[in-house]
């Protein structure tokens, strides 16, 4: 149960499901059908409870490594699994949706991944700017 009653709520989870299933952590693994599976009860249940607008951001990684062997390009590649889960979601709980995963590969354009984060997954103050950004620019959009 929600003991809050936000007006809104933004809602971001799945890298540290990704990893734990890529790491293959006993007990803590969260493969992409599990994932799929819980986010779709918990969305729902979080949906009946607030009863306001929601907004679902994908899971991201920001790094390029993706042509290299290695970890950082296992992660790219299981990644697009679990941001189809949160597309879906969106589509089925008519949420509003950012795909964050996008949005950081355009970024990535123009600057070194270490503009926004010292490491993949826990964005610095640029990084966290840009998630700012891209969650106004949604709400005031006339999105959900």
């Amino acid at each position: 149960m929600l003991r809050q009653r936000p007006d809104k709520l933004v809602t971001k989870v799945g890298i540290n499901d990704l990893h734990s299933h890529m790491n293959n952590v006993p007990d803590l693994a969260v493969p992409p059908d599990r994932y799929a599976a819980v986010f779709d009860e918990l969305l729902q249940l979080t949906q009946i409870e607030s009863g306001g607008p929601v907004l679902l951001l994908t899971p991201f990684y920001i790094s390029t490594d993706n042509g290299r062997p290695g970890h950082r390009k296992t992660v790219l590649d299981l990644l697009p699994a679990y941001i189809e889960t949160v597309e879906r979601m969106a589509e089925k709980c008519d949420t509003g949706l950012v795909n964050l995963q996008d949005i950081f590969q355009q970024q990535l354009k123009f600057r070194e991944p270490d503009y926004f984060c010292p490491e993949p997954v826990h964005p610095g103050r640029s990084g966290h700017l840009v998630m700012a950004l891209a969650v106004f620019d949604a709400w005031s959009g006339g999105g959900h």
